[in-house]
């Protein structure tokens, strides 16, 4: 249980709760103050990655959102194939931040803890 620490990606004291990954459940210096920080640094990490639509879906191959189930093709319209689409370390696809973390959240990958 930790007592007292701080933000692995903005080093801000942590108080009352905090975020982990489930992977770093027994690493207690491995906790966020926030779900913003946590995932600010699974881009910074590597853990998720971004790219673009026009890179990623190449020919007839197309990205699911893993959370909203949303579809994009490399031949969609100018807007959609610039958008930018976030990937984790197993391929899963997403179409922006919010589904990723609800993504993460709903499969228990993302755990609050309280202080």
């Amino acid at each position: 249980m930790l007592e007292k620490g701080y933000c692995l990606n903005c080093g801000k004291e942590i108080v009352g709760k905090y975020y982990y990954l489930d992977e770093d459940l027994l690493n207690d210096e491995k906790v966020f103050c926030s779900i913003n920080c946590l995932f600010r640094n699974m881009l910074k990490t590597g853990k998720i990655k971004e790219v673009r639509v026009k890179d990623y879906c190449t020919d007839d191959l197309s990205a699911i959102c893993k959370s909203c189930n949303k579809e994009y093709f490399a031949f969609d319209n100018e807007l959609t194939r610039n958008k930018t689409l976030l990937v984790d370390k197993d391929g899963n696809e997403f179409c922006n931040a919010d589904c990723c973390i609800d993504y993460y959240m709903n499969a228990d990958e993302i755990i609050l803890g309280r202080i």
